[in-house]
């Protein structure tokens, strides 16, 4: 197993809370942690340790295969799935595109407001994801992070960049880039899930909360998801641990809502959140909303790593 080569990401002037997340809802890049007076506060303490991922986790292995027994049975999938399982069922078929891409445009509110951008790519084997994220005021909080994957092994290689960002979020700067070197495994028990899985959040039985629902809307449905606040953020926490070296100590809600279409291939995602981090004790409040806009079985090339890749207006292609 391969050791990672650079250290911990640093804030110009500040360590701060730097939040990356997943492309598929999770916030790719948040929150600063509130330095003004009145700001802080001492949040409930959650011990996340006592959560096992795996007995969180839903096994989806013939999902699609009773999915599409459903389908040629003429049955309602609504009525034959529940709601975990319908959301699920889109994952998986996003990710059995050979070729796809997704961008994410957020926001994330504590002392500091920080603009959000994110990509996720894939070309067969080969995956790249980008978080970007950068303050506006007074304090200056940067992030550029891209990292690849390549291959779906536990020993395949992922090369992860940390660059910089002197203008606008969606123009960073990677000339001199310091590079980190895992494996699909060492990077996913640092930052919770390899590049290549969807969802950093747990969607299952075992975290979609009772009050969640499914509509129809105009092209296909609309499901809403209150995930609970322990159990789905068992991958999510560590990802924004390892990337922030921050303290996180809970969450107080997390509302996902995946746009899928009538055969459900996810069209877009929104989440909106809020939970409580910081460091050496001192914790804020951070909000955030993202949303994610998919497209599949489309032409991708992964860019070389010190080449930008051009993010689209909100809700397009870029062409």
């Amino acid at each position: 197993m391969k050791k990672e080569t650079t250290s911990k990401t640093q804030s110009k002037g500040i360590r701060a809370l730097i939040l990356i997340g997943v492309i598929a809802g999770g916030l790719v890049v948040g929150g600063g942690i509130g330095f003004l007076t009145g700001h802080f506060l001492k949040p409930k303490e959650v011990d996340y340790s006592k959560v096992d991922i795996n007995a969180v986790e839903d096994d989806v292995a013939n999902l699609l295969e009773r999915y599409e027994t459903c389908k040629s049975e003429g049955q309602n999938p609504i009525n034959v799935f529940s709601i975990p399982e319908l959301t699920n069922i889109s994952i998986l078929k996003y990710q059995s595109f050979e070729k796809s891409i997704a961008y994410g445009y957020g926001v994330a509110d504590s002392a500091v407001k920080l603009d959000i951008r994110n990509i996720a790519m894939r070309n067969g084997n080969e995956y790249m994801e980008e978080s970007l994220s950068k303050s506006t005021g007074a304090m200056n909080i940067v992030v550029a992070q891209r990292d690849y994957q390549h291959g779906t092994q536990q020993d395949s290689p992922i090369d992860s960049y940390i660059g910089d960002i002197k203008s606008d979020v969606e123009n960073p700067d990677y000339s001199s880039a310091k590079k980190s070197d895992y494996t699909v495994a060492s990077y996913e028990e640092k930052f919770g899930k390899a590049v290549s899985r969807q969802s950093v959040y747990i969607i299952s039985s075992k975290t979609v909360l009772e009050d969640s629902s499914i509509s129809k809307v105009e092209g296909g449905y609309e499901i809403y998801m209150n995930l609970d606040t322990v159990k789905s953020v068992a991958r999510y926490r560590k990802r924004m641990m390892n990337i922030s070296n921050s303290e996180v100590a809970s969450f107080d809600y997390i509302h996902l809502t995946y746009t899928v279409d009538d055969d459900f291939n996810i069209i877009k995602t929104h989440v909106e959140e809020k939970y409580n981090a910081g460091m050496g004790g001192i914790k804020a409040p951070v909000e955030g909303k993202l949303t994610t806009y998919f497209f599949r079985d489309v032409d991708v090339t992964l860019p070389e790593s010190s080449v930008n890749s051009p993010i689209p207006k909100e809700g397009e292609l870029y062409a």
